[in-house]
């Protein structure tokens, strides 16, 4: 983070599935939380209501409230939460960013757990915004997709994520091993369909 700030000012990150390192073992805020909190600008979770274990299955009352209690230590600190879940169900979807949204968050419906492809339920994305997005307090919504090869070439993939009005985009940088999107082409993203900028986060495992 320090050192991504001093190339970039406004450099974005943003861990997934690293609440844990919000608290400590007896469930109090970890010592050097400021810290911590001061390097990331959100975080995120998978499986928060659906498909924690299973896809398109309701997570366990006890997980989601354990899961709710470190994002909502986040949210409180001023950091974006973001949500996963990873469900197809058009109830399950629907009650899915009906839930994040009344608690907060923003979260993206996954129809697929491999991440490969882009949700056709709803249509258009939940709270659907056209003004510019240029920081990430700004986002309503969001895309998370990292597997691109079912789309056949890197210009069916990038052409499939402009014709989108996410506010946000999460990609991997790669198209494949040796295949990385040029600065040209990320740039080629960063303005939704209907007009608007929008944000590119690229994901990177640390795990």
């Amino acid at each position: 983070s320090n050192r991504s700030r001093k190339i970039k000012s406004d450099f974005l990150i943003v861990t997934q599935n690293g609440n844990e390192l919000i608290l400590n073992s007896k469930r109090g805020l970890r010592q050097g939380i400021s810290r911590y909190i001061s390097s990331i600008n959100g975080v995120s979770q998978e499986g928060l209501l659906y498909g924690h274990k299973s896809f398109n299955k309701p997570t366990t009352r006890k997980e989601r409230k354990r899961l709710i209690s470190m994002l909502s230590i986040a949210k409180s600190y001023g950091l974006k939460v973001l949500i996963i879940d990873y469900c197809v169900s058009p109830s399950y979807v629907d009650n899915s960013y009906q839930l994040n949204e009344k608690m907060g968050f923003i979260s993206y419906a996954a129809p697929r757990i491999a991440l490969d492809t882009i949700s056709s339920y709803p249509p258009y994305p939940y709270n659907m915004n056209l003004e510019d997005v240029t920081k990430i307090s700004e986002a309503k919504n969001f895309l998370c997709i990292l597997n691109p090869a079912p789309f056949g070439a890197p210009e069916k993939f990038l052409m499939a994520l402009k014709e989108t009005d996410y506010d946000m985009i999460i990609m991997d940088a790669f198209y494949s091993k040796n295949r990385p999107f040029t600065r040209e082409e990320i740039s080629s993203l960063r303005f939704k369909k209907h007009g608007g900028k929008r944000l590119i986060l690229s994901y990177m495992s640390v795990g």
